[in-house]
């Protein structure tokens, strides 16, 4: 859980410290478009490559990433 609650974090800085300066320099339309932009990528990425695992072991997601 380390590294997804890092990356989280850093996301969550990142567009906290750069969106004033994004918007000042690009506009709203432009930086919220960019945003949701970024938001759908990540939804098929989520989608795509990553499984659901409501209803299973934790044996059963190993298995499916091959830790052993």
């Amino acid at each position: 859980m380390t590294l997804p609650v890092l990356t989280q974090w850093l996301a969550n800085a990142s567009v906290v410290l750069f969106f004033p300066l994004a918007v000042a320099k690009m506009g709203n339309a432009v930086t919220f478009g960019f945003l949701a932009v970024m938001s759908l990528a990540q939804a098929l990425f989520t989608w795509k490559f990553l499984p659901e695992t409501k209803g299973r072991t934790l044996e059963e997601i190993e298995g499916f990433w091959g830790v052993k």
